[in-house]
This record gives C-alpha cells, structure tokens and sequence, in this order.
C-alpha cells in the first residue's frame, strides 16, 4: 500500500464524517437530503478508489471499477442536485439528464461494456481498456459539472450579502477543483503515469466542504456537531484502527484477505461493536448495583439530581427528599442544611435527616464572619473538617464553633452556591459503620451541591413567597373582621341611640299637634307637620344606613331574606327587580353569607349610582358543594380595565374589594360587561351548610 492509495481513503474519512454528521441533524430540510446523497456517492467513489488501487480484491478488481465510474457520475449528479436545492432552483435539465445518464451507464455496467476489461500488473491496477463506453462515462459529467458552474457563477454575480458570497465562492472552489483534478486523472496518461490527480482533488474538496460546513454554516450543523461530534469521532477512529489492524495482520502473517472473507469479518467486528456498544450502560449498572447494593437506586437519583427534583417547588419537600437520598446513598449518619438568616446573616439548622430528637437545633450554627463560613465561600469543594487543623486559615476559629463541630460529629462541609453566593452549608456527618468517604462520594457530593443551588434558591423564594401571602391574606382577614365587628358596632350604637331619639321626636311632634284645637294654631300644625316629615325621612334614611352597615335580617332571618331586603330598597329608585331563587335554603356559614351580601350591596349601589339601568335581575341558586349569585341589569355598562385602573388611582377600591373577599374563601367573580350592553356579575363560592332556614 503507498501513499497514492492512502489518499482517496482520507478523502472518503472525510466524507463519510460529514454525511454522519448531517445526517443526525434533524429535521432534514431539501439541501440537507440532497447533501447527504452527494456526501454518500463521494464516499462510495473515494472507498472505491482506495480498494481498487490497494492489494485487497484481486479477482474483483473490474467490478470495483465499475462501480467506481457508476459512483463518480452519481457524485457529479448529486452535485449538481445539491446545488440548486443549496440555491433555491429545481434540477431541472441537468438533474434530469445526469440521472438518464448514470441509468444507462449502470446497463452498460452490468452488460459488462463498461469497460469490458482492465489492465493489472503486478496486483496493481493500472487503467481500464477504453472503448466507445468511455463517451458515456465522460460526456455526463463534463455537461453537469458546466452546468453546476455555470449555475454558481450566476448565483455569485447577483447575491451582495458577502456571508452569502462566501458560500457560493467555497462551492465553486470545491466543484472547479474537482473538474480540473477529475479530467486530468481521467486522461489515459495519466493513469498510465500512476499520478492520483483525481483522489488528490477528492481530498482538498472534502476538506474544501468540511471547512464550509463548520466555518461558514454551508448546511446548519452546529448542534449537531456538539452532540454527536464525541460519537462521530469515536466511529472514524474505529474504523482507521479496523482497517489498520486488518492490513498489519495482512502483512505480517501473510494471509489472503479475499472479498467474502474481508466482508464477512467486517459485519462480524460491525456487530460486536454495535453489541458492545448497547450492553455496555447494562453492563456498568450491573457492576454497580453489584458494588453499592441498597445504595445504588438513591446514587443515581443524585446522579441526576436536577432531573429528578427539579420541579420541586416546596423547600420542605425538596429539602426532605434531598436530606434522606443522600443519607441513603452515601450511607451517612446525619445530613443537615443550614440556611442563612435574614436577620443576623448566620447560618442556622433548618432541616436533617434523621430529624433531631432535641428541641436544640437551632443551637448549631455558623456566625456569618467565621473563618469557615469565608473559607465556603471561596470554594466550591467540599471542607473535610478531619483536616482542618492542618489548614492556616483555620487556626482563629472560635471555640464555640470548635466544640459545635465535635458535639455534632459533622466530617463534610459542602458548600450550596447559587449564582455564586452562598445559600446553604450541606454538612454530613461520620458514616455508618465507621467508613469514610470516598473521593467518588466527595466528587458526586459536589456535583449534586453544584445542581441544587439553583433549584433550593427557587424553591426558598416560593416558600418566602407563599409565607408573605399568607400573612397579607391573615392581615387582610382580620381587617374586615374588623371592620365587620365595628359596622355592626357602630349599626346597634346608632340604633339604640340616634334611631330611638328620632322615633321619641316624632311621637313628640304628633303628641303636640294632638293638643292644638285652636283653628288659629293652622300655621303651627304646618311647621309641626313639615317636622314630622323631615323625621320620617330621617329615620327612614338612617335604618337604610343601618342595614348597610350590618342588616339584622342576616344574622336573624338569613341570606334570601337579606337580600330580597336589598332589591326592595333599590326598587324605591325606580327600578324593576325580580328575585330567583333555586335549591335548598340553608344557612351558611357567617363569612360566606357577609361576602354575598357585601358582594351584592357593592353591585346594587353601581347600578343605583351609574347603570342608567330599568331591569335589575338576582340570582341565588344553593348547590351541594357552592352557592351562585347572579346580578344582572340592562344598563349602560362600563370599561373593565379602565374602571379598575381609574378606582386605583383615587382610591377607590369597590370592585377589587369584592373580588379580594372572594378570593379569601376561595370563591371566583366573574364580570362580563359593555358599552351599551349591561353588566352581569356571577359570584360562585363553596359552602359548607350549618342549619337549614326555617
């Protein structure tokens, strides 16, 4: 085997890494395909070439030659066809005419005019016997290879994107060296010289192509090649070293490497390392169950720790399912985190596993300015604390801290970094049994630390989150708790007082005008009766501002009762209301009957105040599970979004104050309006019945 030989197997190494490389990048497109088709003929022209020139095949020399030409016009063809895909362009005549050519070329091949014989000497092939067949085989690829140049050049002179320029410039270069290279080899000088011009073009316009696909995006291969480009690499070098060992084997042992023989050794070796290949992750995993038992499941969960807890949301659940797998799977004693506090900025317990027994765990801690603490900062490997009196930068720890670490047994500190800060401490301690940790357990300790500082910083800013609503909506409950117990207050206070002095005047006026006989006294029976009026309207104006505040009806005859009340005094307006009432009645629990009726008092007052409306229609329908309301007039309507935009800005909070008391009982308030089209508001709660009306 020389060097010429050498040549066209390089140039089909290349070609086959490109086509395996396009080939894993899905989705295919049009150019891909047709790139792939062009990658596998020069791969098949190139092998070709190196069987044909080597030693291997004696007696089937004539048909590699054939199905070298055969592949060599596939190659022109698919070219060509790579081309005008890569251009925008349907093959059209070239295309077409490549392929009737190759079709009959293949006829002559098996026919056996193609060639019909070839000169060997000495075991090396030096040319085929020309004959009419050579018209065939030349005219093809002469026509195409005109027509892809011709093609490119016209492409070339209109495009003005220089990155596009430079692509159709590597495809000229790469398709002009072949042309060249390719006639002069196909010259019967020079094959009768030996001189391999045609390989030597093969190479350099792989490489050619190489450098484009990689360099300049000539096909979009990128994550592809990061992927794939491990495996890829691994398949190339397999092959070199198969190939390589067969001709060693070939030399120096002198065996007769025939067709079948090298063929069937191939697919043998090609099967066992597609065999080897699949076993081996069952073959690693058998080993390391043999190797850790019990521990194996828990080893592979932190293995993959950002897949299996990634989604965890609840520092609680992460923390606990996190604490006891590395328990089990490094077989330690304690495991504990400690978290920072927001308040002095130390590091303080706040979950193990097992969980403490005592109530003291809060007592182990690490002050914020410890040598320890700073120490953890800096690095991202664990502290193994056996080995800390030979460290100079622990040699001011404080005692405190000194006897926690004894009491508590710890050996590892790891550190818990998210975007680079601290968040965390993982400290394990002594393990069962005595053992000591090894540098794999030490290795994946600090690989899963590296992966949960992200998702424990998540899932503390959730838990924070989750706290802080909970003390706005227990804040929020107490405030119309409150402000409940002083409506009902101030209601009872003002009937007791302010409604009983207007009721006693009123008696008073009628008592005196009782007295007056005198028919000189009309003009005093006329102030008294315009007194009297001026109370009536009082009084009736302050029980309707007493049954705002807090109805008796509610507490003492229930929600319809109530609320029926409530259309009854809008309808003194002028408006038409109608009551619909559906289910059981039963009484409600008090927070859900308030909510009702605050819900339905804010809408009626809208509608009195701004609907322009005739019609108002309520809606009580009791469910098992939910009560629904439904307030729905035919008045002017309004702009959702504007209308709570513009309450904000002045302070004026009636709707969203309606949705956040239903939002705390976990209740949905449905708004549908428009210009022009009414208002209807749909309340729906869940309900728990106490007694049922009477």
């Amino acid at each position: 085997m020389t060097i010429f030989t050498i040549i066209p197997l390089l140039a089909a190494i290349i070609n086959a890494f490109l086509l395996i490389v396009v080939f894993v990048n899905r989705p295919w497109q049009k150019q891909h395909k047709s790139f792939m088709l062009y990658l596998a003929a020069a791969a098949s022209w190139c092998f070709g070439n190196f069987l044909l020139l080597s030693s291997f095949f004696l007696d089937y020399k004539i048909l590699l030659f054939r199905i070298v030409i055969l592949s060599s016009v596939w190659m022109s063809v698919q070219l060509y066809y790579f081309l005008t895909s890569f251009v925008n362009l349907p093959g059209g005549f070239g295309a077409r005419f490549g392929y009737v050519s190759l079709a009959i070329l293949a006829v002559l091949a098996i026919l056996g005019y193609a060639p019909t014989s070839i000169v060997i000497e000495e075991g090396i092939f030096v040319g085929p016997s020309y004959g009419w067949w050579f018209i065939f085989y030349v005219i093809p690829i002469i026509i195409v290879a005109a027509l892809a140049i011709r093609l490119l050049v016209k492409r070339f002179r209109i495009l003005t994107d220089p990155r596009e320029r430079n692509k159709i410039l590597y495809l000229l270069t790469a398709v002009i060296i072949l042309v060249i290279f390719g006639s002069v080899s196909m010259s019967p000088l020079t094959l009768a010289a030996g001189l391999p011009w045609g390989y030597i073009g093969a190479l350099l316009s792989a490489s050619i192509l190489t450098y484009a696909v990689l360099k300049h995006e000539l096909v979009s291969i990128n994550s592809v090649l990061r992927r794939g480009l491990g495996l890829i690499s691994l398949l190339v070098v397999g092959i070199c070293i198969y190939g390589l060992i067969v001709y060693l084997i070939h030399l120096l042992l002198n065996l007769d490497l025939s067709f079948v023989s090298l063929t069937i050794s191939t697919i043998i070796a090609l099967i066992v390392a597609v065999l080897i290949y699949w076993i081996r992750p069952k073959l690693f995993s058998i080993v390391d169950q043999f190797f850790y038992k019990e521990t194996y499941a828990y080893r592979q969960v932190l293995l993959r720790f950002d897949r299996e807890m990634g989604n965890i949301i609840s520092l609680e659940e992460l923390a606990e399912r996190m604490l006891r797998t590395i328990a089990s799977a490094l077989r330690t004693s304690q495991v504990t985190i400690f978290f920072q506090d927001s308040g002095s900025g130390d590091f303080t317990t706040q979950y193990s596993h097992p969980k403490k027994k005592s109530d003291n765990a809060n007592e182990q801690l690490f002050v914020h300015d410890s040598p320890i603490v700073d120490w953890l900062r800096k690095e991202t490997n664990p502290l193994n604390l056996k080995h800390i009196e030979n460290i100079s930068q622990f040699i001011g720890l404080w005692q405190p801290e000194r006897d926690m670490l004894v009491i508590s047994n710890i050996e590892l500190l790891c550190p818990i970094k998210s975007r680079g800060e601290l968040i965390g401490i993982l400290a394990l301690s002594g393990k069962k049994g005595g053992g000591v940790y090894s540098q794999e357990d030490i290795e994946m300790i600090t690989s899963m630390a590296g992966k949960a500082g992200i998702i424990i910083e998540n899932a503390r800013m959730v838990t924070i989150l989750k706290q802080q609503q909970h003390q706005v909506q227990h804040l929020l409950n107490e405030a119309i708790q409150a402000q409940e117990n002083e409506r009902q207050r101030i209601s009872a206070d003002l009937h007791d007082s302010v409604a009983q002095w207007l009721a006693g005047a009123s008696y008073q006026t009628q008592t005196v005008e009782a007295l007056l006989t005198d028919t000189n006294n009309n003009d005093i029976r006329n102030q008294l009766n315009l007194v009297e009026e001026t109370i009536d309207k009082s009084l009736t104006e302050l029980r309707r501002v007493l049954i705002d505040l807090r109805p008796p009806s509610l507490d003492e005859l229930g929600l319809s009762h109530s609320l029926r009340q409530s259309l009854t005094s809008i309808s003194s307006n002028g408006l038409e209301c109608s009551f619909h009432e559906e289910g059981n009645h039963t009484r409600l629990e008090p927070n859900v009957e308030i909510t009702v009726y605050r819900v339905v008092q804010e809408a009626l007052n809208n509608i009195r105040k701004h609907a322009e409306a005739t019609r108002v229609d309520l809606y009580l329908s009791y469910n098992d599970d939910n009560v629904i309301v439904k307030i729905k007039d035919n008045g002017v309507g309004f702009d959702l979004t504007d209308t709570i935009n513009n309450a904000i800005s002045v302070g004026n909070l009636g709707i969203l104050g309606m949705k956040q008391r239903v939002d705390m009982l976990g209740g949905n308030i449905d708004i549908q309006t428009r210009h022009g089209k009414g208002t209807t508001i749909t309340l729906t709660l869940p309900l728990q019945p106490q007694i049922d009306e009477s």
